[in-house]
């Protein structure tokens, strides 16, 4: 970046090197006006220092080339141990500290600077503590201050720089600056941002099911609807970390081979200088759909179709779009269930919370480092789960009840008008359990001749169905009690997906025996 000749501390500044290698080994070229380099050297997002935006953030007032000078060879050190994305973090953090400056000369304050460029030793205490005051009132709340001092720090103690004042950071270290509420989504249920409520998964699950959208998006919603993936993490995915094995199981007394597949999923915010990865098993269907999908060498992109400059942002357009497309609408907003990356990964925290996993599952499970950020799904299981959920307004509860059929007296009381009567038969032969087989459990409404034939699996997925309608003294109970037991078993020894369409039975069945003891309960 060119700059006006500076006859006053010219020498006492290094120069800046025209090429710095980062800290995961990616070259910077330091020698132009923007700085470029992506979120990390295999991958993700282009990230950008634009250095002219600067002046423009403080105008119509100066910034001094020394100003400058001094910020840019605090970045380029920090670019030789620290992530891409911390680094550009500093810089749009002093972008805002100068827009907020520029205000404040505007209102009166600072009134030397109206006429003389910014320099640094303008920073004091009381600046900065007001700089905090100011972040605690916006999204950023303390972080751009804890930046900002760390930069101050930086030319205090390491460049030396006279306009910095040691004592002034010193002082700056006994502040403790609040930062973002953590897991605020997740802890107040955020209908928007928020995990997924389960009657949203069932709209996803079912759109997968019926090859809604395109095959390239749909791709991305079976991957996030399995792991919960950070979507740095997908833009960095290679082909060799698409993995296909044989294994040999024995059904039904037989051997036979299957295929398996597996993803080497690049973790993400570790401080290893090398790319670290973590295998983690995707079901058949996803491993089917990405081998028709992928191509190139090993070292080419698993989702090569995602755009090249800002993969994660397009992740984030396409799942809208897939939502837009499948016309998924929302139980709880009434408009288009809004889909991205992190409700699908706030929903696994929240539902492993749920059933009870631990702290450390839950870590293992997001691959985060500690546990500092786990304990909101955690909190979120019991308050905003059971808690909040138990508050939505009448609206909201009949439009997301998983029981959508009707209660009827007998076997012999027409529930559907001009549909032949069938009985549901109670015996749950496709569980690996007793059967209950106790006379039916109610009756199905479907006319083939309108509706077409039943592609579901009675009599358990019933329970969710519109033309359902149950026998008031049938074996609900016992069903459901069966059903639980079952669920139980296959958490640790199946799909995560089986005990979640499970669930979904489950939870009708709950509904339907709860809405039978409170119609007993009225007529008593």
């Amino acid at each position: 970046m060119s700059t006006p000749c500076l006859p006053r501390w010219k020498n006492d500044l290094p120069e800046i090197p025209t090429r710095v290698v980062s800290k995961d080994g990616q070259f910077v070229d330091t020698s132009v006006d923007n700085w470029h380099f992506r979120a990390a050297s295999d991958g993700g997002k282009v990230l950008e220092l634009d250095w002219p935006a600067l002046p423009a953030d403080y105008a119509p007032y100066l910034v001094s080339p020394r100003t400058f000078r001094i910020l840019q060879l605090y970045l380029a050190h920090r670019l030789s141990f620290s992530k891409g994305h911390t680094v550009r973090n500093d810089f749009e953090t002093v972008r805002r500290f100068l827009r907020w400056m520029r205000a404040r000369v505007e209102s009166g304050h600072h009134p030397k600077l109206r006429h003389a460029p910014f320099e640094w030793g303008v920073l004091d205490q009381t600046t900065f503590r007001l700089f905090l005051e100011h972040g605690l009132s916006t999204a950023n709340k303390g972080n751009d201050f804890a930046r900002l001092r760390d930069f101050y720090a930086w030319g205090a103690f390491v460049g030396r720089f006279p306009e910095f004042d040691t004592q002034v950071s010193l002082c700056l270290k006994e502040v403790r600056a609040q930062g973002n509420v953590k897991g605020a989504a997740v802890r107040f249920g955020d209908v928007i941002k928020g995990p997924l409520h389960p009657a949203e998964q069932r709209l996803v699950i079912d759109a997968v099911r019926s090859a809604a959208g395109n095959p390239e998006d749909r791709a991305l919603i079976m991957l996030h609807l399995e792991l919960g993936p950070n979507p740095q993490s997908v833009a960095r995915l290679k082909m060799g970390d698409f993995i296909k094995y044989q294994v040999k199981v024995v059904e039904q007394g037989r051997s036979v081979t299957r295929i398996r597949y597996q993803l080497a999923v690049p973790r993400v915010k570790k401080r290893a200088d090398y790319r670290q990865t973590k295998t983690r098993p995707i079901s058949s269907e996803l491993g089917g759909l990405l081998e028709q999908l992928v191509k190139g060498k090993s070292d080419a992109r698993l989702f090569h179709w995602l755009d090249e400059e800002d993969p994660e942002r397009d992740i984030a357009r396409r799942m809208r779009r897939f939502s837009e497309q499948a016309e998924l609408i929302s139980p709880r907003t009434g408009a288009i269930l809004r889909l991205g990356p992190r409700r699908f990964r706030y929903t696994l925290g929240t539902e492993a919370a749920r059933d009870g996993a631990s702290p450390a599952k839950i870590a293992e499970m997001l691959d985060h480092s500690d546990l500092q950020n786990v304990d909101v799904y955690v909190e979120a299981s019991s308050y905003v789960i059971d808690q909040v959920g138990q508050r939505f307004d009448e609206v909201f509860a009949t439009m997301a009840r998983s029981f959508r059929g009707k209660v009827v007296e007998s076997h012999i009381e027409p529930a559907f008008p001009g549909v032949p009567a069938k009985v549901v038969p109670s015996t749950v032969l496709h569980l690996p359990v007793l059967p209950v087989d106790v006379g039916g459990i109610g009756m199905c409404g479907r006319d083939i001749r309108k509706d077409g034939l039943c592609r579901l699996a009675p009599p358990l997925t019933c329970y969710p169905c519109e033309f359902f309608a149950a026998f008031r003294d049938g074996p609900h109970a016992q069903v459901l009690e069966t059903l639980e037991k079952v669920m139980e078993g296959l958490k640790e020894s199946s799909d995560f997906r089986i005990p979640m369409q499970l669930e979904e039975v489950a939870t009708a069945a709950r509904q339907l025996v709860a809405q039978i003891a409170a119609d007993e309960k009225d007529h008593r």
